[in-house]
């Protein structure tokens, strides 16, 4: 919320989905939009008109959990799927898709900057859930919602 304090005037509307944020942009409709840069990487590459800017003031990580719930039907199976999501081949194909790798040695998708060039703001889960519902309100105060 500290980056957000800092803007002034800021008439925001909410699009609904993601895509219809790159959409507005791509149309003019919007001068920007807040979105996950993969989707805005990705269309750029499509030869949408859009782009994505990485603040010098630092990004957020955004993870995509996966885990093993006690109560699984097949435990076994679900091993395999967790062991396939973090190997090498997955994280290879999750850069064709347009993610950020989480592995040494995997480079970015095309036009990505190297994640050792980018600031990633640090993040405690734990103080994240104990805020996240000041957050939200705090978001739609700024913001509208």
């Amino acid at each position: 919320m500290v980056i957000a304090k800092t803007t002034t005037d800021v008439r925001m509307n909410k699009a609904g989905l993601n895509g219809a944020v790159v959409e507005a942009v791509a149309r003019g409709e919007k001068p920007y939009g807040i979105i996950i840069e993969y989707m805005a990487l990705n269309a750029k590459a499509a030869g949408s008109p859009v782009d994505f800017v990485f603040p010098e003031e630092g990004v957020s990580s955004i993870t995509q959990p996966v885990a093993i719930l006690a109560g699984s039907d097949n435990i076994e199976a679900a091993k395999v799927f967790v062991d396939w999501q973090l190997s090498q081949a997955a994280q290879e194909q999750s850069v064709t898709q347009g993610y950020f790798p989480i592995f040494a040695g995997v480079q970015p998708p095309a036009g990505y900057p190297a994640v050792a060039d980018l600031n990633i703001l640090e993040a405690d889960p734990v103080v994240m859930l104990a805020e996240d519902e000041a957050n939200k309100l705090a978001f739609a105060d700024l913001f509208g919602g």
